[in-house]
């Protein structure tokens, strides 16, 4: 999960939401290096959340459909466990739940 907590790759995948897109153009709108983006959308890669395909001499990055369906399982099911702890308190004061 750090891996999306990290802003720039956050904004990366808003900027790849809009569409395909090469490092070049990615850096300029997002005004950082394009070594920095591609070591970005490396991480992303690993997560299954981006895909490359060669267009010519650059590679155009795009979301990975499927992945982002697998994130967003995950962490729907991450959200149902997290249902609130207090209600499985019997005596809020002895386990220290807040009200």
């Amino acid at each position: 999960m750090r891996i999306l907590g990290n802003p720039l790759r956050m904004k990366i995948l808003e900027e790849l939401l809009r569409g395909s897109r090469c490092v070049t153009k990615i850096a300029e709108k997002l005004g950082v290096s394009q070594p920095a983006v591609t070591q970005h959308i490396r991480a992303l890669e690993r997560l299954n959340l981006v895909v490359g395909e060669r267009k010519g001499n650059r590679i155009h990055y795009a979301i990975n459909q499927s992945g982002l369906e697998e994130l967003k399982k995950f962490l729907s099911q991450l959200i149902s466990n997290l249902e609130p702890r207090k209600e499985q308190c019997e005596d809020m004061e002895k386990c220290g739940c807040e009200e």
